[in-house]
């Protein structure tokens, strides 16, 4: 078997080896810090579409086993008849710091697809907005603790816990404002109370529309595309629109809950009042920099 054989210390000059290894690293660090430098000059996953990204997006976290790819498609017919473009975050993209970067890619319309829970336990009966990351004691600690995050479990229990983000969230872990967006809570309880819709509202939102309890995701899907129909084909307002699918496809069967909208004074909101306002500047998009490193217990939401 053949062995290496150390080099001969007199093969070469001694002093000539620092010389090498330092034109290495200088090289290295020059290499290192131009990719830095380009890393933080790209958003990360910031949509490219040319001068602006999409101003539609569905955030579908129930786009697993409760997919519904004609009410994507419908969407895409609405606003394309508009000129609109959209995209669309399946489960696998639904994490907490998604949250945290969704205002900063500069959507209008915003169609949240997502669980919703609510504490019933805390004043104010806070709503949170499920992710797709599984619950576990040691995530966020610090988020755990300040009542960013929270435990987000299905109505009856019959799914694993995931991490949901809290109205609080919302307004101190968003990484941009949201410059004028409308914001259509689907899931249940995005009216319930005060807090959620505030919160959007606080960084930036000009509307929010949402349910005021329980809702079935087929009526959530046919009332929202009849509400999308009102207001961007037929260029009515916001309160107009939600009033028209209402009339149109009712509260839930099941759950008698309504569709509103919040505040009542921005009610008067058209699309184009929405889409046509000064495209805002976009920002490099800072991910929550917390590592799961401590056991903690969060509050739990039901929903």
């Amino acid at each position: 078997m053949a062995r290496l054989k150390p080099k001969s210390k007199k093969t070469g000059s001694a002093h000539k080896r620092p010389i090498r290894v330092g034109q290495i690293a200088g090289i290295l660090a020059l290499i290192l810090g131009v990719a830095f430098v380009v890393y933080l000059a790209i958003p990360p996953q910031v949509p490219s579409t040319g001068s602006a990204p999409p101003e539609v997006v569905i955030v579908d976290e129930l786009g697993g086993e409760l997919a519904n790819p004609q009410f994507t498609q419908t969407v895409r017919d609405i606003t394309g008849e508009g000129g609109l473009s959209v995209d669309r975050y399946g489960p696998q993209d639904v994490t907490v710091s998604f949250y945290s970067l969704l205002p900063a890619y500069g959507y209008r319309l915003i169609l949240l697809r997502v669980h919703a829970g609510v504490d019933q336990q805390m004043e104010g009966h806070p709503v949170g907005l499920y992710t797709a990351e599984s619950y576990n004691e040691l995530g966020y600690p610090q988020e755990q603790l300040s009542g960013l995050v929270a435990i987000g479990r299905s109505y009856n229990r019959s799914q694993e816990a995931v991490f949901a983000v809290t109205p609080k969230f919302i307004t101190e872990k968003s990484a941009a404002d949201y410059h004028g967006a409308l914001i259509i809570i689907m899931g249940c309880y995005g009216l319930f109370s005060r807090d959620l819709p505030q919160a959007f509202i606080d960084r930036g939102a000009s509307a929010v529309v949402g349910w005021n309890g329980l809702v079935g995701l087929p009526h959530t899907d046919m009332a929202t595309l009849s509400l999308l129909r009102d207001l961007v084909t037929g260029r009515h307002t916001v309160s107009e629109s939600v009033k028209a699918a209402m009339k149109e496809v009712g509260p839930d069967p099941d759950y008698n809950s309504i569709m509103g909208y919040y505040p009542r004074e921005n009610g008067g909101l058209t699309f184009s009042d929405i889409v046509e306002s000064p495209f805002p500047e976009l920002i490099v998009p800072t991910p929550l920099l917390d590592v799961p490193n401590d056991v903690r217990k969060g509050k739990s939401l039901k929903g």
